[in-house]
């Protein structure tokens, strides 16, 4: 079997980090099948590369015995959201032939419905190669409700070979998008009533990096005061991680002597958090660690109490998975699949959006007897290569249904 893995998610010499976890299960996977991945990037003219690094990414490259092409598309000002997936398309379409020339290609796999998924399923359609569909998050909860690309998206839906999604929560979304009446056999005739089913293969976790570790030792090796408890967020500081509910809990948690909260990751809103933080006056206790490399990360995940994750929407959260791997117990929004991952003798579910709710759980995890191995042991079979393994059984039975 050959399969190329298509998604704009995925590591490139200028972002080592860019798409980590979709890496992840590409290094897994290609030890199962044949596999190539075309990573399509924006075009930007070779001479702006001072300001946007991502000019010298060449258009192939091999990252740990993995092929990696970057075909280039075009961003349209003011109309760009609306014709990614066009622009994306043209430009990755004579790639797709060009490695189909190498080799004949099986299968066609996008990570991402919108823009990916959508140029995928045209191309697939268009060079008579199957191709199938893998939701991440807000390509489902969050680009439908955009007029002009919620069509796009409902049509590559209808016409991709399989359906996967990271949680139940975004399989969900995928089927209320799919009413009965726009249901398509491949054929093309109508099949009202039917509704497909969709492969959920939740995120892995490499347990082999995230594993506990004595947590002063930790603390001491990061320059962190090893006295108080520690409240841990990661991830990028805008609007969707609901990071200010956290500053404003972290405000309300007077009564938890020392307690402080270590933001790592930056993002557009980190100065405005830094503000809200002196509002409140907690400025002293927060401490805002930056952007840190994923191989960094088991560090601060050790170095918490509690790990918390207050985003508004998600998808399925790897920090959430990494966090448990290292047994520390997560204190996060009900959205995406948290509730599917977090287990009552590992972490609290809270409403999104509600600082008050939050700090109460928070006050209760801080305060609570955790065993690291139990909260480790609610993610032990969730490992990438069981994941890559999902999606080869799911390709083969993809292959083999007429």
């Amino acid at each position: 079997m050959h399969v190329v893995l298509f998604t704009n998610a995925f590591p490139n010499a200028v972002e080592p980090q860019r798409g980590a976890f979709t890496f992840q299960i590409a290094q897994a996977l290609k030890d199962l099948t044949a596999l190539d991945i075309v990573a399509p990037l924006p075009f930007v003219p070779r001479w702006m590369a001072g300001r946007h690094p991502i000019a010298e990414v060449p258009a192939a490259e091999n990252i740990q015995r993995l092929a990696v092409y970057h075909p280039r598309y075009l961003v349209l000002p003011k109309i760009a959201g609306a014709t990614h997936a066009a622009t994306l398309a043209l430009a990755a379409l004579p790639w797709i032939r060009r490695i189909r020339r190498q080799k004949p290609i099986d299968l066609i796999n996008a990570h991402w419905i919108y823009p990916d998924g959508v140029a995928a399923v045209w191309i697939g359609r268009r060079l008579g190669i199957p191709v199938c569909l893998t939701a991440l998050g807000c390509d489902i909860n969050a680009y439908p409700k955009m007029h002009l690309r919620r069509p796009q998206i409902v049509w590559a839906l209808c016409h991709a070979r399989g359906l996967g999604a990271v949680s139940r929560n975004l399989a969900d979304g995928m089927l209320a998008l799919l009413q009965p009446k726009t249901i398509r056999s491949r054929s093309g005739s109508e099949s009202f009533g039917r509704m497909p089913e969709i492969r959920i293969i939740p995120n892995g976790v490499d347990g082999k990096r995230f594993f506990p570790l004595p947590t002063l030792e930790v603390r001491r090796n990061l320059g962190l005061d090893v006295e108080g408890p520690v409240v841990l967020t990661v991830g990028s500081q805008d609007e969707v991680k609901g990071t200010r509910y956290l500053i404003e809990a972290i405000a309300m948690l007077e009564d938890i002597p020392g307690v402080r909260l270590v933001l790592v990751g930056d993002g557009p809103l980190r100065g405005r958090l830094e503000r809200l933080g002196a509002e409140l006056g907690i400025s002293e206790r927060v401490f805002f660690a930056g952007k840190r490399g994923h191989t960094e990360i088991p560090l601060w995940m050790n170095a918490a109490d509690v790990f918390c994750l207050p985003s508004l929407r998600e998808g399925h959260p790897n920090v959430v998975m990494e966090a448990l791997a290292c047994g520390i117990p997560v204190v996060a929004s009900d959205v995406g699949a948290v509730s599917e991952v977090l287990r009552p003798e590992a972490g609290i579910v809270v409403p999104p959006a509600d600082a008050a709710a939050l700090a109460q759980a928070l006050r209760t995890a801080l305060q609570r007897s955790w065993n690291r191995n139990a909260i480790r042991n609610t993610v032990s079979g969730a490992s990438w290569e069981a994941c890559a393994r999902s999606y080869f059984h799911w390709f083969q039975e993809i292959l083999i249904t007429p």
